[in-house]
């Protein structure tokens, strides 16, 4: 659905297992091509952003932007996680396409 409205210009997705900061701000900051929104797709929770970077998220991302992170089973004590659950929007999905492990949803917009 995204995809047919806003074209595939503007959808990324990325391992967060692999994702630095620089790269996710570089994704998160820029604008939308030709189209209203742009998603960035995280799957997994990123292991190797630092809780300095964190706080500076919010004031980073386009206001077009919108971050979302899936996670099957994200673990509570991480500071990624604690810093998602008190930020964003957190939804928990059951029986989503195989493309996308179930699990909780974390979307900054």
């Amino acid at each position: 659905e995204f995809l047919k409205k806003h074209g595939e210009a503007n959808f990324q997705r990325f391992d967060g297992k692999m994702l630095k900061w620089i790269t996710l701000v570089d994704e998160i900051q820029t604008p939308p091509f030709l189209g209203e929104k742009r998603l960035v797709l995280i799957e997994g929770l990123p292991t190797i952003i630092e809780k300095e970077e964190l706080a500076l998220l919010p004031s980073v991302i386009h206001p077009s932007t919108i971050l979302a992170v899936i996670d099957p089973a994200p673990d509570k004590r991480k500071n990624i996680t604690k810093f998602l659950l008190k930020e964003a929007t957190v939804k928990t999905f059951r029986g989503l396409p195989p493309c996308f492990p179930n699990g909780a949803l974390f979307v900054q917009e």
